[in-house]
């Protein structure tokens, strides 16, 4: 196989992909954690604004109005938890 020549062109179509549905990574910050829950017991778990520091003119409470309208997604989280 030469380093151009990819696993499909081959006939290998490789393993088949979970709907989006099932995929195992969420869509939100917090739904990342859920694998920290072995080790510790989740307290607090929030999405939360965080581009805010670095957008010159826009302040937390107008990145948190974005997030409630839906019109762009939290990437900052506020986690808090003890070990379990």
């Amino acid at each position: 196989m030469t380093s151009g020549t990819r696993r499909r062109d081959l006939g290998h179509a490789g393993p088949p992909r979970p709907p989006p549905a099932t995929r195992r990574h969420p869509r939100t910050p917090t739904g990342q954690l859920r694998g920290l829950e072995t080790w510790f017991t989740r307290e607090h778990a929030a999405d939360a604004p965080y581009l805010f520091a670095d957008l010159a003119g826009t302040s937390e409470t107008q990145e948190q109005a974005a997030i409630d309208a839906g019109q762009i997604q939290a990437i900052g989280i506020r986690y808090t938890a003890t070990r379990a």
